[in-house]
């Protein structure tokens, strides 16, 4: 249950999930490179995260989220990741 999402021509960025083997919740944050065929690590989630959810963008920033108190913003231009907690009534 990780996401993924195009961030430049050539690269995804691929984050968060859930192993299907071990159910453990990962906070890991990837980008491939689809012209290189590489992959390299970029940073982690501020907090790791089950997504089910397709991101969002809006503004410059991509939203996810999913069975988690936070919504996950990634600033695309600053390439940082930071949490807003969900608003509940």
């Amino acid at each position: 249950m990780s996401l993924a999402y195009q961030i430049t021509d050539n690269e995804i960025m691929i984050f968060g999930g859930k192993s299907a083997l071990t159910s453990q919740i990962f906070n890991g944050c990837f980008v491939f490179d689809a012209e290189k065929m590489e992959i390299r690590e970029k940073g982690k989630l501020v907090n790791p995260c089950s997504f089910m959810n397709t991101p969002l963008v809006f503004g410059g920033n991509l939203y996810a989220f999913g069975n988690d108190i936070y919504i996950h913003k990634y600033k695309i231009a600053e390439q940082e990741w930071v949490c807003i907690p969900k608003a509940f009534p």
